[in-house]
């Protein structure tokens, strides 16, 4: 809705990503950079016609365009107001745009305000992560910078 919000979205996403990660044998989604993991960054490179490259040499304009084009817009985030679209943004970022779907179906109840249904996918991520943990014991390292990740997307959501 609001021209700016792709682009405050995206400042979000890449203050919580943070740089580069080297991959962590638990961590599912191997090393990534600014948030995209090396097959993400690998197909993106192909589409342009472009030669592969380590993610560790991904630029912020690549992230971004990754993000535009694979996240925000096929969701329609774009469409949502605020709150909205940045939980189902980093839910997409996070999880893989599959899932972030497939809980805001989950979430996306007739005549109830979109500040309602922010505040209802960050309930189903949060349990989401617990169930996780209690699956598999090799993820429960990682449960303590989700559950925070959650906390500075709430208050972000917010603003």
């Amino acid at each position: 809705m609001v021209s700016d919000s792709f682009t405050r979205a995206l400042a979000f996403v890449l203050n919580v990503e943070g740089g580069y990660n080297k991959a962590d044998p638990a961590d599912r989604g191997g090393p990534t950079n600014l948030g995209v993991t090396q097959a993400v960054y690998d197909n993106y490179r192909a589409t342009m016609r472009l030669p592969t490259q380590p993610v560790t040499m991904i630029t912020q304009d690549e992230a971004a365009a990754i993000y535009r084009n694979g996240y925000w817009d096929p969701l329609g985030c774009g469409e949502m107001t605020w709150p909205l679209a940045v939980v189902v943004f980093d839910a997409a970022v996070n999880h893989g745009p599959g899932r972030a779907q497939r809980f805001l179906r989950d979430v996306a109840w007739a005549d109830v305000p979109e500040t309602v249904q922010s505040f209802a996918l960050l309930c189903l991520r949060r349990a989401f992560y617990r169930r996780l943990t209690e699956q598999d014991a090799t993820q429960a390292k990682f449960l303590t910078g989700w559950l925070n990740r959650l906390e500075k997307l709430r208050v972000e959501a917010q603003g």
